[in-house]
C-alpha cells in the first residue's frame, strides 16, 4: 500500500508536528510512505533524518499548473495509490493530481478552522477557497478532522458522511526523551512561577492578551511571575513595543523559535493559550504528556481534551484578569496542580497516543484501497 503525503513544509507548527509523527508511525506499519513538500525546511530535514523519502517541488519556482503536472507525474512514477494532503493549496493541487492519475485516491486532514474568510469579490482569495471546497465535496474522501468540534463546524458546508474524526497523536516516549535534552537556562533573573507560550506570533494566537495577563500578574504580584514566549512571526516587533509600553521588559522574555520545544516546555509551571480559535493543538497534548498544567481559552478541541476543565483550566472569554486568577490559583495550590497534571498525563497516554492515530489512518487507507480496487475491477 503506497501512500504519498503532500504538504507545504515552509513552517514548523502543530500541523507539521502531527504530520511528522504520523509519517514516522506509518514507517512502522506495512504502509510504503513518502512525502512531497513544496518548500525545504525543518520538516523536510527531520523526515530525511528519520529515513523518509522526501521530494521537494519548490513552489517559488513552479506555477500552479507546473506543480499539478509535476505532482501527477510523481504519483504515476511511484505508483501511489493514496495521496494524503494537508492545508489548502496542497488540498487543491493534490486532489486534482490524484483525480488525473489512474488508480489513485485522495484524502485530506483538516488541522484547524480557516483563519481568514474572504468576500466573494476578493477573487484572489475567494477562488482558492471555492476550489478547496469543491475538492473536499467531490474529489477527496474522507475529510479527516482532528476534533469533533472541527467536524461539526465542517458539517455546515459538507455532508456529515464525508467527515471523519481522527485526533492528533503524541509519540509520548520520544517526547519525554526529547524533554531531557540540555538546552541551557532561562534568562538571568527568571521569575519564580514560569508561564510559557509556544506558537507563531500571529493575530489568531492573541499574544497581545498574554501581555495583558502579564501586566495584571505584575501589578498584583510584583516580581513573582515570568512569561516566556517561544516562537516567532510577523507580530513580534509590535508585541515587543507593547512590552515596552507596559513596562514588562524584566518579566516577559521573547525566546524566539525553537526546534526542540520539549525541554523548555518541561521547565514551565504552566502553558498559557489565548487563541481566538484552534483545532487540536499539539502543544496542549505535549504539555499534558509532560505533566505541565494548561490554562487555555475554551476554543476548538481544547475543552474536549481537558475534559471540560477537569484536566486543566478553561477560560470562556478573553478577559486577562480571568487568565491571571487561574495562573495565581495554580501557584497557590501546587499539590492540587500536580495531581491534576498527573491525571492529564495518564489521559493523554490512553486517548491521544501516536500509535492510536496511526492505526486510525491505516484503516482509512485500507478502505480507500478497497474502493480503488473495486473501481478497477468494475472497469
Amino acid at each position: 500500500m503506497r501512500v504519498t503525503h503532500l504538504a507545504s513544509g515552509d513552517l514548523w507548527a502543530g500541523a507539521e508536528n502531527q504530520l511528522h509523527n504520523l509519517v514516522l508511525g506509518l514507517q512502522r506499519t506495512q504502509v510504503d510512505v513518502d512525502v512531497i513538500l513544496l518548500n525545504e525546511g525543518l520538516l523536510a530535514e527531520r523526515l530525511r533524518q528519520a529515513g523518509v523519502m522526501v521530494t521537494v517541488y519548490a513552489e517559488n519556482e513552479l506555477n500552479g499548473l507546473a506543480l499539478l503536472t509535476t505532482i501527477r507525474r510523481h504519483l504515476v512514477a511511484r505508483g501511489t495509490g493514496i495521496l494524503h494532503t494537508h492545508r489548502y493549496k496542497e488540498n487543491v493541487l493534490g486532489a486534482f493530481a490524484a483525480a488525473l492519475t489512474s488508480g489513485a485516491r485522495s484524502t485530506r486532514t483538516l488541522h484547524g478552522a480557516p483563519e481568514f474568510h474572504s468576500r466573494f469579490w476578493q477573487l484572489h482569495k475567494s477562488v482558492p477557497q471555492w476550489l478547496d471546497w469543491v475538492t473536499a465535496r467531490f474529489l477527496q474522501f474522507p475529510i479527516v478532522c482532528v476534533s469533533a468540534e472541527l467536524r461539526d463546524r465542517c458539517a455546515r458546508s459538507l455532508p456529515t458522511r464525508r467527515l471523519k474524526v481522527v485526533p492528533n497523536g503524541v509519540d509520548i516516549e520520544r517526547l519525554r526523551e526529547s524533554a531531557t535534552e540540555a538546552v541551557g537556562g532561562l534568562p538571568i533573573g527568571a521569575r519564580h512561577f514560569r508561564v510559557g507560550f509556544f506558537g507563531r506570533l500571529t493575530t489568531v494566537k492573541r499574544v497581545d492578551v498574554i501581555l495583558e495577563v502579564a501586566s495584571v500578574l505584575e501589578r498584583e504580584s510584583p516580581g513573582q511571575f515570568g512569561v516566556y514566549l517561544f516562537g516567532d512571526g510577523p507580530l513580534r516587533s509590535d508585541l515587543e513595543e507593547k512590552v515596552r509600553a507596559l513596562n514588562l521588559e524584566a518579566m516577559v522574555h521573547f525566546m524566539g523559535f525553537t526546534t526542540r520545544p520539549a525541554p523548555w516546555l518541561r521547565m514551565m509551571n504552566t502553558l498559557l493559550l489565548t487563541s481566538d480559535h484552534e483545532g487540536l493543538p499539539m502543544i496542549v497534548l505535549e504539555a499534558m504528556a509532560l505533566g505541565v498544567p494548561v490554562v487555555s481559552h475554551a476554543v476548538g478541541a481544547i475543552p474536549e481534551v481537558l475534559c471540560t476543565g477537569s484536566l486543566g483550566t478553561l477560560i470562556s472569554n478573553q478577559d486577562p484578569s480571568q487568565y491571571a486568577r487561574a495562573i495565581v490559583a495554580l501557584r497557590d495550590a501546587p499539590d492540587a496542580a500536580r495531581a491534576q497534571a498527573v491525571r492529564a498525563a495518564q489521559y493523554v497516554a490512553a486517548r491521544y497516543s501516536a500509535e492510536h492515530s496511526v492505526q486510525e489512518y491505516v484503516s482509512i487507507y485500507r478502505a480507500l484501497r478497497r474502493t480503488r480496487n473495486s473501481a478497477s475491477a468494475s472497469a
